[in-house]
């Protein structure tokens, strides 16, 4: 599809930001689970008009003002190290394309897109945790595999 831009989200973004987050959700979560989840399109909408072009990025395909596809990168320091000896560094957050946009290369495009950002912006890291779907995407732009196991510990849960 040649009419499609690809391009840094910004403010006017947001609403279409909200529903591509929460179809993504639904699709990884199931519906039941994000319907569950009190207050969630408002708590997106406030977190991109905080968070938006500051410590976060978006990045777009965008089909005659729809956008289809999206990318996100977070920031963050970590402590200085050999590689990275500033401590900037950056997550790439769950990509997602709607159904009928996929196989097009759009996610490969945008995530190359957010990592040649993040340099520019003098990001020096990016990690990022893939599913086995997305590991071929991030291998083909220059992401690696790693020896470290990925953990987590949820502080807060929604219902406490």
């Amino acid at each position: 599809m040649k009419d499609i831009i690809l391009r840094k989200a910004d403010k006017a973004d947001i609403e279409q930001l909200v529903n591509m987050r929460i179809a993504y959700l639904k699709e990884d979560l199931g519906e039941e689970v994000v319907n569950g989840a009190s207050g969630l399109e408002h708590k997106l909408a406030d977190f991109f008009n905080k968070h938006l072009n500051a410590d976060i990025d978006a990045f777009i395909a965008e089909y005659k003002g729809e956008i289809v596809s999206t990318s996100f990168t977070a920031y963050y320091y970590r402590l200085p190290h050999p590689d990275f000896p500033e401590g900037t560094a950056g997550v790439p957050i769950n990509g997602y394309t709607k159904s009928k946009y996929r196989k097009l290369g759009l996610a490969g495009s945008l995530l190359k897109m957010s990592a040649e950002y993040a340099k520019k912006k003098g990001v020096e890291l990016l990690n990022m945790e893939v599913t086995k779907k997305g590991l071929s995407v991030s291998k083909e732009i220059g992401f690696k595999e790693i020896e470290y196991t990925p953990v987590q510990m949820i502080l807060k849960t929604i219902n406490e």
